[in-house]
């Protein structure tokens, strides 16, 4: 699971792993954090981004 979070920010890497390790929403994910639930969405937005990117670049 690291490895897909390598050139993320260590927040975004947050959301990877809390969401497919830890099965949490975005909700919880704040909850825990003790951060707002949009601060939470621009950590996903910002991963899934950079997940796509990188996706696309290997193939």
């Amino acid at each position: 699971m690291h490895s897909y979070c390598e050139g993320l920010t260590e927040k975004e890497a947050k959301w990877v792993i809390a969401m497919s390790l830890d099965q949490l929403s975005v909700k919880e994910i704040a909850e825990r954090e003790k951060v707002l639930v949009s601060a939470v969405k621009q950590w996903r937005s910002g991963a899934l981004k950079k997940l796509r990117e990188t996706i696309v670049n290997h193939n």
